[in-house]
């Protein structure tokens, strides 16, 4: 790949910074022990104001292409680190009042290198996740019943302790939620039958 100078604008960056394709190969050798993964070299590039990974890769058009011109080898599958239950709680304690909905998380994740709501989930509900966020669940009726109609052979023949247990297998709202929403347990099963009756007749 050539190493002219042709020049582009780092929009990551809340200011506007031209590189060339020369400079980031530079950049690449001085920092080339951090040239991981695209996420910790995010993080890394954050704090000592270098240009992202998004950025490099406008000029070489993958990640591992940029890893090539610098001789890395690519063939070495570096696994993604993981995080502890007891981290995320930590960051949902930290940054939880930035949450809003889930995708919007997401934007905010990324931009501030946080775990995904993918990988919130895997640890714990929707419901747990805003409650560690002091949060009330924003789950509105429709979306309880859709959920309660997916898993309607469980949801109908369960008691409120059974599908607490089933529901914090899947990540699915508690019958605490649907206590809030229709008034109780028994409610909440009428109100399913019924939207499945008016389903019916569309």
């Amino acid at each position: 790949m050539s190493t002219g100078d042709k020049e582009k604008v780092d929009t990551n960056k809340g200011r506007k910074t031209i590189y060339t394709i020369g400079i980031l190969i530079d950049i690449g050798k001085e920092h080339i022990e951090h040239l991981t993964s695209k996420r910790k070299w995010n993080a890394y590039a954050k704090e000592h104001n270098l240009p992202s990974a998004q950025t490099i890769e406008n000029y070489f058009e993958t990640w591992n292409s940029f890893k090539q011109e610098l001789n890395i080898d690519t063939s070495i599958v570096i696994s993604k680190p993981t995080i502890s239950k007891k981290e995320i709680e930590q960051v949902l304690k930290e940054h939880g009042h930035n949450i809003e909905t889930r995708s919007q998380w997401d934007e905010y994740a990324k931009e501030n290198n946080l775990p995904s709501y993918k990988t919130l989930k895997k640890h714990f509900t929707w419901e747990e996740v805003l409650s560690f966020a002091n949060k009330q669940a924003k789950l509105t009726n429709d979306y309880l019943l859709e959920i309660a109609f997916k898993h309607k052979d469980v949801f109908f023949p369960s008691s409120q302790r059974k599908w607490n247990e089933y529901a914090q297998k899947l990540k699915l709202p508690s019958y605490n939620a649907y206590v809030r929403a229709f008034g109780s347990w028994k409610k909440s099963k009428v109100e399913l039958i019924l939207w499945i009756e008016k389903k019916a007749q569309k």
